[in-house]
């Protein structure tokens, strides 16, 4: 939806608490001028629900809380993957025993 979006810095709000295969896939990908990501109210993921969300977004300096207890196959996989300039992830998952989930 945003995926190499440069300018944008705020986020819009992503309330949904259920997700569909993919939905959220992709979403900021490339979005380099974004520092904080919009919280994440999702506990229940499906297949590749966060997948490359915010991959390369090179000013992201914040992550959302991941708040799902059991995650799906390749729910999480490359979320954050050239993000540079975080330091910091809070993942409440129990269960990681999905497929390529983190």
């Amino acid at each position: 939806m945003f995926k190499e979006c440069n300018r944008l810095i705020n986020p819009p709000e992503l309330p949904a608490t259920q997700l569909g295969d993919s939905c959220y896939g992709h979403m900021f990908n490339g979005c380099s001028s974004l520092i904080k990501a919009p919280e994440l109210s999702a506990t229940q993921l499906t297949i590749e629900s966060y997948r490359y969300m915010f991959s390369n977004c090179i000013s992201l300096t914040r992550a959302p809380n991941l708040l799902a207890k059991t995650l799906a196959k390749q729910s999480y996989q490359y979320m954050f993957q050239g993000c540079s300039k975080l330091n910091y992830i809070k993942c409440l998952a129990e269960n990681k025993s999905a497929q390529n989930c983190l």
